[in-house]
């Protein structure tokens, strides 16, 4: 008889045992993911932090700059226009794109664009283009069913300093030539750039 409550006490022992060695790798395994899941956290703050800040310091450096009117462009239909053609007593919205960059990115903020700026007067908006051939362009223009003015940069690039990087942004420009409410658009925040176009689209009905 003792010697069967012996065994019954050894085996819930080693029981418990088993159960505490298990409880314990659990935990540490719990503590290991939770300090990745932190680390990788950490990270992408840090990324997100770094890249409002990259953001900011690329507007406050392209806000205010000013395009020489005699910047060339060359039409949709072939012919050469000089930048000043584009401003009109009333500002313009326009949306600068490069083919050598993220062609899904041009694609998806000219969906953007047509979004809100729908109804407005197509001569109120205006999209540049750079890195391709004017018949790139008009293909383009087509299938993405732009009804915009759309012209193709002579030179590479503006004298902007965020043009170098070949990625999509926009500004509003007046009839001086002088750039305001620049914006660098998100491929993956599409709320963003609602809420530019619905702040720019009032601002261009009001004035």
């Amino acid at each position: 008889m003792k010697n069967k409550l012996n065994k019954f006490v050894f085996i819930v022992l080693w029981g418990i045992n088993i159960l505490f060695v298990f409880i314990v790798h659990k935990n540490r395994k719990l503590i290991s993911d939770y300090h990745t899941a932190n680390l990788t956290l950490n990270e992408n703050l840090k990324n997100q932090k770094n890249q409002v800040y990259s953001r900011l310091a690329m507007r406050i450096e392209s806000d205010d700059a000013t395009i020489p009117p005699d910047f060339q462009m060359e039409t949709y239909a072939g012919e050469i226009v000089n930048f000043i053609n584009l401003c009109s007593s009333n500002s313009t919205l326009v949306l600068r794109i490069s083919f050598l960059g993220c062609q899904l990115c041009n694609i998806s903020e000219c969906q953007r664009l047509k979004e809100v700026f729908r109804d407005t007067v197509k001569d109120r908006v205006a999209i540049i283009f750079s890195g391709a051939r004017i018949s790139e362009v008009i293909e383009f223009k087509k299938l993405n069913n732009l009804e915009y003015n759309c012209y193709l940069l002579e030179e590479e690039i503006l004298d902007i300093p965020f043009d170098k990087r070949n990625k999509p942004y926009l500004f509003v420009l007046n009839a001086y030539g002088e750039i305001s409410s620049f914006f660098i658009p998100d491929l993956n925040d599409s709320k963003l750039s609602s809420i530019y176009y619905s702040e720019i689209k009032k601002k261009m009905i009001l004035h």
